[in-house]
């Protein structure tokens, strides 16, 4: 019998670089739901950069856990309100390391992660 709060509960790591700086994001696969794939998808094809900023940012919100992101000595919080203070391509990177990764693990466990552990 498989038990849906393991599967659902399975943490991966992705490491993104952006302008020389490298971002640690530790996120739980489980919490990607259909629901917001298809609404990420009809944004992008309507091409309506005010309508997928917040999905982005709600996305995100939704499946991070931890990131070594920091304004300063304070860690940047991954809440969807500070997310939409960040550039969109910031959230794009972000989002493309973890579509990377999910698509990369396809077939492996949910509590693998792309750095060997």
């Amino acid at each position: 019998m498989a038990d849906l709060r393991k599967i659902l509960g399975g943490e991966r790591k992705v490491t993104i670089e952006i302008e020389g700086e490298t971002i640690t994001v530790q996120y739980v696969p489980g919490r990607h739901t259909t629901e917001q794939l298809i609404a990420l998808e009809q944004a992008e094809a309507e091409g309506k950069l005010a309508k997928l900023a917040p999905l982005y940012a709600e996305f995100l919100e939704s499946v991070i856990v931890d990131w070594d992101l920091y304004d300063g000595k304070t860690k940047y919080p991954h809440t969807a309100a500070a997310l939409l203070k960040l550039p969109l391509s910031v959230l794009a990177e972000i989002i493309g390391a973890i579509s990377r990764d999910l698509a990369g693990n396809s077939g492996r466990s949910p509590a693998s992660s792309n750095d060997g552990s």
